[in-house]
């Protein structure tokens, strides 16, 4: 009898081992495929950074050509403004020099 319960004890031992090596295991296993998820995260997020500094600089280059455009505009309103401001005092003058030739006979 001694010698069947030295061997079940040895049998329990073994198989307490076992299942501590397989939740070693699956905890590595665990381990490896968390580490493999935190990798392809960050690549990603690597990749989403790269594509928003992409993006962040293309609208600063195109605000820029846009604010260039539109100093462009701005100046050329106010010329024309100018211009039209010219015109109306032109055109309010020659009525003055018709007003005035229509009543000297």
């Amino acid at each position: 009898m001694f010698h069947f319960q030295v061997v079940s004890k040895r049998l329990s031992e073994a198989k307490e081992g076992q299942r501590d090596l397989l939740v070693k295991a699956a905890t590595m296993e665990n381990g490896v495929e968390l580490q493999s998820i935190i990798k392809q995260v960050t690549k990603e997020r690597l990749q989403l950074e790269r594509h928003l500094q992409i993006a962040n600089d293309s609208l600063q280059r195109n605000n820029g050509v846009d604010l260039q455009r539109y100093l462009s505009l701005e100046q050329t309103n106010g010329q024309l403004r100018a211009q039209l401001d010219s015109l109306d005092i032109l055109q309010q003058e020659h009525k003055l020099v018709s007003v005035e030739c229509i009543k000297v006979p």
